[in-house]
């Protein structure tokens, strides 16, 4: 099971999310395992991410973070986030070939992760689907709020923080690009997708 499972969304704006985790197994390979990591990370960085991070909850995205303080404090776990499929094929075809002896976990469309791992000539190990929610669903946020909000696998984002930005974006006072930056902020973990939540926050603010 990873935190990159639960986003929701449609087929249409969930075909531009990919989100790795790459992790040691506890007590097998994990001693020594984050120059390892960083070297994850150093080979996603080739490859156009919009969005890098790691397990350190002291840690953050490229948002609130540099490249360097994400990589040299890259432990527990190493994240990257993709928009762009090509991109995705070519990382994990350089990930196959450095042989480092991880668990790498890719979150997205079946379909497109099956595509995927044809393409690079990998073969699947596990499935993981997300069955959505139970119980007083009523309280939940809009779907609008949540297709936002759950690209941080903790939860961290506030629905309300989404709901002002669409408000400053709709009067003009802060630009998509940047209202998409600032929600993607209190994500500290580094998986929240950028490319695809400007397109979600742009829907939204075009609404009457």
């Amino acid at each position: 099971m990873t935190h990159t499972l639960h986003r929701v969304g449609t087929k249409q704006n969930l075909a531009d999310d990919y989100t790795f985790v790459i992790l040691p197994a506890q007590g097998i390979n994990s001693e020594g395992s984050d120059s390892k990591l960083r070297q994850y990370l150093h080979i996603a960085l080739r490859h156009n991410p919009n969005n890098i991070g790691s397990d350190s909850s002291t840690e953050g995205g490229w948002y609130t973070h540099t490249t360097e303080q994400i990589i040299g404090n890259c432990h527990g776990e190493a994240h990257a986030v993709f928009s762009d499929k090509k991109d995705v094929i070519a990382f994990l075809k350089e990930v196959k070939k450095a042989n480092l002896d991880m668990s790498v976990v890719l979150s997205g469309l079946l379909d497109e992760v099956n595509e995927i791992c044809k393409q690079v000539g990998l073969t699947r190990h596990t499935v993981n689907f997300s069955l959505s929610y139970r119980g007083k669903v009523s309280k939940l946020p809009s779907r609008e709020i949540l297709e936002v909000t759950t690209m941080c696998g903790h939860h961290m984002i506030s629905p309300n923080l989404v709901k002002v930005i669409v408000e400053d974006i709709k009067k003009g006072r802060k630009k998509v690009a940047d209202g998409a930056k600032e929600i993607a902020k209190p994500c500290t973990c580094g998986c929240f997708n950028v490319v695809r939540a400007e397109k979600l926050l742009g829907a939204m603010a075009a609404k009457e």
